[in-house]
C-alpha cells in the first residue's frame, strides 16, 4: 500500500513521520501519483468519527454520489447527511491562509480541494472508518458496479505468476474535456502512527492545477 505522510506548520510542508490522525480531523488526501496523503496542520480540529461498517457497495455509492457529481461537492455532502466542517491553515511568512473543504458524518469524512501545494491536483476525498476491514476485492468489485468498468490498470494486478501484487491499488481512469479523472482505492489498516482502520477512496484530476 502506498502512502506519503506530512506534517504542516503554519502552511508549510514539511516531509517527516506521521502524526496521529486527530490532527486531521481524519481526512485523507492524495499527491499528484495518487499515493495516499496524511497531512498534519497545527490547530487540527478534531478526532476521526467513529468506525461504522458499511458495505462496500455503499461507500462507493457514497462516494460516487457525492464526489462524481455536477461539482457542487458541498450540496451533494448535505444531502448525504454530512456536515460541513472546514479547516484553516493559518497564514506563513510567504503563504496565505489555506481552507480545507471538509465535511464529517457517521464514520466518513469528506476531504475536497482544486489543488494546493501539498496536493496540487484537484481532488474529493471520501474516507471510510471501519471497525472491520472488508476485502480490498470487494471494494474494487463495488466500485467496478458503480463506475461501471474494471480497474484501468487490472493488467498490473498480479505478477508474471499470477500471483496478486502485495502493493497493488485499483485505479479507474475517467475521460473527459478537462483532461480526465482517476479513481483510486486504499483498504487500510489502523496502526500507531494513523489510527483506525479505514477504505479511502478518491478522485482526482489527471492534470496537476493551473496545467
Amino acid at each position: 500500500m502506498r502512502r506519503l505522510s506530512f506534517h504542516c506548520a503554519s502552511a508549510l510542508a514539511m516531509l517527516g513521520l506521521a502524526a496521529p490522525a486527530a490532527a486531521q480531523s481524519g481526512a485523507m488526501w492524495v499527491d499528484s501519483s495518487g499515493r495516499m496523503l496524511s497531512m498534519q496542520f497545527a490547530g487540527g480540529n478534531g478526532a476521526p468519527p467513529a468506525p461504522l461498517d458499511r458495505p462496500a457497495a455503499e461507500m462507493a455509492r457514497l462516494f460516487k454520489a457525492i464526489c462524481l457529481g455536477d461539482g457542487n461537492f458541498g450540496a451533494a455532502a448535505t444531502t448525504a447527511g454530512l456536515t460541513a466542517d472546514p479547516l484553516t491553515v493559518p497564514a506563513g511568512k510567504k503563504a496565505p491562509p489555506l481552507v480545507l473543504n471538509m465535511w464529517r458524518g457517521e464514520g466518513l469524512v469528506v476531504s475536497q480541494t482544486g489543488g494546493f501545494f501539498a496536493a496540487p491536483n484537484a481532488q474529493c476525498n471520501a474516507v471510510f472508518y471501519v471497525a472491520t476491514l472488508p476485502a480490498q476485492q470487494d471494494v474494487t468489485d463495488a466500485l467496478g458496479a458503480a463506475l461501471g468498468s474494471p480497474p484501468s490498470n487490472l493488467a498490473v494486478a498480479t505478477d508474471k505468476s499470477g500471483k496478486p501484487k502485495k502493493y497493488y491499488s485499483p485505479e479507474w481512469t475517467l475521460d473527459g474535456p478537462d483532461g480526465g479523472r482517476i479513481v483510486t482505492a486504499f483498504v487500510q489498516k489502523g496502526d500507531q502512527y494513523m489510527p483506525g482502520n479505514r477504505v479511502h477512496i478518491a478522485v482526482r484530476a489527471a492534470r496537476k492545477a493551473g496545467k
